[in-house]
């Protein structure tokens, strides 16, 4: 018999309900990267490497001295819509792998991090892409080893942990050169 009480089957869903994709736009899908998605991500990043290599000198005058740069002549505006532009490629290319949570922190947390150990732009560049890419390797191992903990956030923690000890380093070493009598 029926007993007055109606259960009704409900499909567990899982996301933000009428969010319409924003926990995949936010989050992306990292760990179910597919070769395409990691094929075209490979494309474009090394294709903005090669363009960085070619105009760093370039692009280092413009981001840090404009006036010289324009008085010496070299197209300021273009150098910096380029520079603008291939970050942009870049994000609108990460954001259905990684999510708009990783891209940025990928953008931002690297550099930052890579900052701490130099001041110079040319160490500085690959430093952060190596940051980078050993937030991405370990974070998905710790993904990986703990499933219950989900890929872009565990990258991000790693990456946010790097930047912290580098934070903490380069502290301490200017505590360290400041205590250092000059003979």
């Amino acid at each position: 018999g029926v007993t007055g009480v109606q259960t009704c089957a409900l499909p567990i869903s899982r996301g933000i309900p009428g969010g319409g994709g924003l926990e995949q736009f936010l989050l992306g899908h990292t760990a179910a990267l597919t070769a395409a998605d990691a094929l075209l991500l490979a494309v474009v990043s090394v294709v903005a490497v090669v363009t960085l290599l070619v105009g760093f000198k370039e692009a280092v005058l413009v981001a840090f001295d404009p006036a010289f740069a324009a008085a010496t002549g070299w197209p300021v505006a273009l150098v910096d819509y380029l520079l603008v532009a291939l970050v942009a490629v870049m994000v609108v290319v990460g954001l259905p792998a990684a999510g708009a949570v990783l891209v940025t922190a990928l953008v931002v947390i690297p550099p930052a991090a890579a900052r701490q150990w130099t001041d110079r732009v040319g160490t500085m560049l690959p430093l952060s892409g190596a940051i980078g890419l050993v937030s991405a390797v370990a974070g998905v191992a710790l993904s990986a080893i703990f499933p219950r903990l989900p890929t872009g956030p565990m990258i991000v923690l790693v990456a946010a942990a790097i930047f912290f000890l580098s934070f903490l380093t380069a502290a301490a070493r200017d505590r360290l050169s400041q205590r250092r009598p000059i003979a």
